[in-house]
């Protein structure tokens, strides 16, 4: 379970969910949260995180955007969700404090859910700040801030024989599982329109690192939401 303090790492090969269950999360659990959207633009981010909280379709969404039909509506919507973008397609660690500083002189708090899309659009700064390094200050930053830390990574697709299963813990990026509290590789299934989830690594009851048993979540994209089981999870323990 994700939990305030902890940094959660969601790990998949390229276009298999994971911004967008991390987008579900984030909508879903409607508490202050901090979204760096590195990974993907404002339009494309503000279409999805609309049809997640309204259940519309995103053409659907996007199509009135275009048109400014229901602008008044959207702009309500956005009004009440927690979520803060920030669009900055390479930030350093060091843009990473400056939006906190920003939100924590706006909001008078840390935010509960900081969001880091993807781990590759992050600019280390320097040969010595590799992934790792990284990792480790992220890890910092989610006991510093009581912030549940969502970091995004890559898998890789070498040994990967069937795309719509999740890769076992071994085809992570660098190998980058040392300090995360909770590991989640994803998989999309189009055809059964399943998101598979399996638990790789866990401080809490049993792991699944070879992603043998993972747990299938009905999914439509089309409208940015998944079964109850991956948006009930939200623990906001203090």
């Amino acid at each position: 379970m994700p939990r305030r303090g902890h940094l959660v790492l969601i790990a998949g090969v390229p276009n298999s969910g994971k911004s967008a269950l991390a987008q579900a999360l984030s909508a879903a659990a409607n508490v202050p949260t901090l979204y760096f959207s590195a990974d993907q633009d404002p339009w494309q981010t503000t279409t999805k995180l609309i049809a997640s909280l309204t259940g519309e379709q995103t053409n659907v969404v996007a199509h009135n955007l275009a048109s400014g039909i229901g602008d008044g509506y959207y702009e309500q919507v956005l009004s009440d969700s927690n979520v803060v973008f920030c669009f900055d397609s390479k930030p350093s660690l060091d843009d990473v404090a400056a939006e906190l500083d920003a939100y924590v002189d706006t909001w008078d708090e840390y935010p509960e859910v900081i969001v880091i899309d993807t781990l590759r659009n992050v600019d280390g700064n320097g040969e010595k700040q590799d992934d790792e390094w990284i990792i480790s200050e992220l890890h910092g930053l989610a006991r510093r801030t009581r912030a549940c830390v969502f970091l995004l990574a890559h898998m890789s697709r070498t040994n990967v024989k069937n795309s719509t299963r999740p890769p076992g813990i071994k085809e992570l990026v660098n190998k980058l599982d040392s300090l995360p509290d909770l590991v989640l590789m994803v998989a999309y299934d189009a055809d059964a329109e399943t998101l598979w989830v399996a638990v790789g690594k866990t401080r809490e009851g049993r792991a699944d690192p070879e992603a043998e048993k993972p747990i299938p979540l009905k999914a439509d994209f089309s409208r940015m939401t998944f079964g109850a089981s991956a948006i009930n999870t939200w623990d906001s323990e203090r």
